[in-house]
């Protein structure tokens, strides 16, 4: 409990700081009168989009930059005159607009920025190469991946969808991850058993949800889901969209890049470039080992493909068994490909230092943009 109420406090403000509360005036204070009012500290927003600006949900992004940056100065402005001092922006901004505000060109809150917004843990995405140039900060992945060009680094433009859930089915992601995403018969080893049942364990689940989530390991559905992909999805984009003939990627993480090489191993005519990161490739027994050794011995040729693959360095050499054994079966893959040699597959892999399987995913997408949509930086810098 705090002391009792003070009447006619003054408080001292210096350098935007608050000083200290009651004592005597500096003689050169400058004096605000604020008798009637509530004086409280900074409020703090943890979530907000500051570049959000209404558009067509129809996809068709026609607002210009202009006006997004007037949106986000509108934002910046109406936000701190709420009382919010400090926010946190979770998607959709860059340090940009962070640092005019905190240099003092235009009113705002002091800004935390976490960079892009990225889909569903382990869920796949594809991404389309589009024939016109599609502003991607608006459909929510930010500047730094889906414009097509900046000063350090540049990208073919590319239009992207996400498959997801319904928010019905939303709570029970982890399962239903493990039905769409896994092919069937895939093993699931001594240390996947052990994670799933600690995860279990803290989670509270009942003997029957864990059984159940070790059940769709083994029963996956991969190959119902991505034949959803081909023959439902895919005419859906192509009648809506101007995509260009064979420059379709599909991108997954973690389980989302075990269904990624899975696709890629079925030779799916749909995808010509793919992204695995961090692949749920957990035993030299997996379905995707089975699938390669497959195509060696048939001597089947890809048609122009690319694959790029990414771990990350704290699966490697962090105390989890389970990251370890994916870290383990990654290198595996990798001499796998080099050995077969498979004709009209061109692959790529790296390992993205310091970040561990919940915090790699941002940077292996911009990885797998970087290797499969890259392109090059007008001399003039694109302006």
């Amino acid at each position: 409990m705090g002391s009792d109420p003070q009447p006619d406090t003054g408080i001292l403000v210096d350098s935007g700081r608050i000083a200290r509360a009651g004592g005597s005036r500096p003689r050169d204070a400058m004096v605000l009168d604020c008798r009637g009012l509530v004086l409280a500290p900074g409020l703090i927003d943890a979530h907000v989009h500051l570049a959000c600006s209404p558009f067509d949900p129809s996809l068709r992004y026609d607002i210009s930059v202009a006006g997004m940056a007037a949106d986000m100065f509108i934002n910046c402005q109406q936000t701190v005159e709420a009382g919010f001092t400090t926010v946190r922006d979770t998607g959709g901004i860059d340090r940009g607009l962070a640092d005019v505000v905190s240099s003092g060109k235009m009113p705002g809150p002091r800004i935390l920025q976490c960079g892009p917004v990225h889909s569903q843990t382990g869920g796949p995405m594809i991404a389309l190469e589009s024939a016109t140039r599609i502003n991607a900060g608006i459909i929510g992945l930010g500047d730094e991946i889906g414009t097509a060009f900046d000063l350090i680094s540049a990208f073919q433009p590319y239009l992207q969808v996400t498959v997801s859930y319904t928010p019905d089915q939303a709570p029970n992601w982890l399962t239903l991850r493990n039905r769409d995403l896994v092919p069937a018969d895939e093993p699931a080893p001594p240390s996947m058993i052990a994670a799933v049942a600690a995860d279990a364990e803290t989670a509270g689940w009942t003997q029957e949800e864990h059984d159940e989530y070790i059940r769709l390991i083994h029963s996956g559905r991969a190959a119902q889901f991505l034949a959803f992909l081909e023959d439902e999805l895919r005419p859906v984009i192509e009648d809506r969209y101007r995509v260009l003939d064979g420059a379709t990627g599909l991108f997954g993480y973690s389980y989302g890049g075990l269904f990624t090489l899975y696709a890629l191993l079925r030779q799916s005519p749909m995808f010509r470039r793919y992204g695995a990161g961090s692949p749920g490739v957990l035993s030299a027994e997996s379905q995707i080992f089975i699938l390669e050794r497959q195509i060696a011995e048939r001597r089947a040729a890809f048609d122009d493909v690319q694959l790029h693959m990414t771990v990350n360095e704290l699966e490697i050499v962090g105390r989890s068994h389970i990251y370890r054994d994916l870290g383990i079966q990654f290198a595996r893959l990798i001499d796998t490909l080099y050995l077969s040699g498979h004709q009209g597959l061109d692959f790529s892999a790296s390992i993205l230092p310091s970040d561990s399987h919940m915090t790699g995913f941002t940077q292996s997408f911009l990885s797998y943009i970087r290797s499969c949509y890259g392109a090059s930086v007008p001399k003039n810098g694109g302006f």
